[in-house]
């Protein structure tokens, strides 16, 4: 008995299949209607995804992608795939909507099928998989957000067959679109941008201060490289060729590492520069501050107050990455402004110190003149006469101030200002 059910059902899944691959072929609606009626009765899904995935979509996406690495050579193809979805997308709108409105359609009973997921997406993974597997690769991470972008894109053209909330749900709950979701190493690829921009910073700090080129600055109100290097670095976490929307906590947490990070810089050299003088004990990262003159820390007290700027409330740094999460609750875009501007605040604790590290300099270079104070009584007891005209020493240990006396103009204390509010 059980030999004989089996062949009755061979001989009718051999039969359905027949006629459904002969519907497909001709478009015939009342057919293939007739035919996923049979196929939801009988709880065989799968093979109806199947069969048209085989019949109808594989044909189609192999003619748009190489199948294997020797056809992709030939054609000198890429691992791009932007092209290549717009091609599907069309093939998708002529030669499927057919069964996808088929199988939507109201009070059908035909909405257990999902020839998004089992059919047009396993087959265009499958595709890409086989000829063009460098796509997923985040080894190159401007072609693989490129590809990521596009792919999202196209999901979300799948998803707008969806008839409800519910079939894009379950859409996203198919084994092919975990799958196909699975393939893009989100993590590993920032990893990459991580120590791509993190890298670029650190490499910058070390070297020593300089005045940034006309072409570097490019109308941005800085005047040295490291401070350049720090604004150009957090524009690239939140630009669209870097930030990917689904790991924004990760490059705001970058950003604030960034921030900090050149704020350990500038303190590590202040402290160094007040409390050796030079000592060889200075850190590494410190060694940039012990023999500078007084005009590069005017070049700093310059530049902390323009990043402070930049990154405060009515700045644009805090507007562009609202803008970017302008989807996000409201709360969430306050605690994203809240963490930038606590992460200045170190920076702005470091103006008192630059204006004292100035002052110190100053002051030094003064002292050079008081240590020959002693000369005055040598010489009056050496040849017991009095002063006939003034001394040296006065106007010398005024020089310093005299040359620098351009911290007095009121033109230029605003450079020195402290009210940051």
């Amino acid at each position: 008995m059980e030999k004989r059910v089996q062949g009755a059902t061979k001989l009718l899944d051999g039969s359905l299949e027949r006629c459904f691959v002969d519907g497909l072929e001709h478009r015939d609606a009342k057919v293939i209607y007739n035919c996923l009626r049979a196929y939801a009765a009988i709880d065989n899904t799968s093979s109806a995804e199947e069969l048209f995935r085989a019949t109808v979509v594989s044909p189609l996406i192999q003619k748009i992608v190489p199948q294997n690495y020797a056809k992709a050579v030939a054609g000198a193809s890429s691992d791009g795939l932007e092209d290549d979805y717009e091609q599907i997308k069309q093939c998708v709108e002529k030669d499927c909507k057919f069964i996808l409105e088929i199988s939507s359609s109201a009070n059908s009973g035909l909405h257990v099928f999902d020839f998004l997921g089992n059919s047009i997406l396993k087959e265009v993974l499958s595709a890409i998989q086989k000829g063009k597997p460098g796509a997923f690769s985040p080894g190159k991470p401007k072609e693989f957000l490129k590809n990521y972008k596009a792919s999202l894109g196209f999901l979300d053209f799948l998803e707008g067959y969806c008839q409800s909330k519910s079939a894009v749900i379950k859409f996203r709950s198919e084994p092919a679109y975990t799958d196909f979701m699975r393939q893009w190493n989100v993590g590993v690829y920032f990893s990459l941008r991580f120590q791509e921009i993190a890298g670029g910073l650190d490499s910058t700090l070390t070297n020593t201060i300089s005045p940034a080129g006309m072409n570097e600055a490019q109308g941005k109100p800085l005047l040295l490289k490291q401070s350049l290097k720090l604004l150009e670095s957090l524009q690239t976490c939140w630009s669209d060729e870097v930030l990917v929307f689904s790991h924004c906590d990760k490059f705001l947490r970058l950003s604030l590492q960034l921030i900090s990070r050149y704020t350990t810089w500038l303190s590590s050299g202040l402290s160094a520069r007040k409390a050796s003088d030079g000592s060889p004990n200075s850190p590494a990262d410190a060694e940039w501050a012990l023999s500078i003159p007084i005009d590069d820390f005017i070049y700093i007290m310059h530049d902390v107050h323009a990043v402070i700027g930049e990154l405060s409330e009515s700045g644009s740094f805090i507007g562009h990455v609202n803008q970017l999460l302008a989807s996000c609750p409201i709360e969430v875009l306050n605690l994203v402004k809240q963490s930038i501007l606590q992460a200045v605040e170190p920076l702005k604790e470091l103006l008192p110190s630059i204006m004292n590290v100035m002052i110190g300099i100053i002051v030094k270079k003064s002292n050079e003149d008081l240590k020959h104070l002693k000369g005055i009584t040598a010489t009056y007891r050496l040849t017991n006469k009095l002063a006939v005209r003034h001394s040296p020493y006065v106007s010398g240990i005024l020089h310093p101030l005299k040359v620098n006396d351009f911290l007095f103009y009121p033109s230029c204390f605003m450079i020195f200002s402290f009210d940051l509010n």
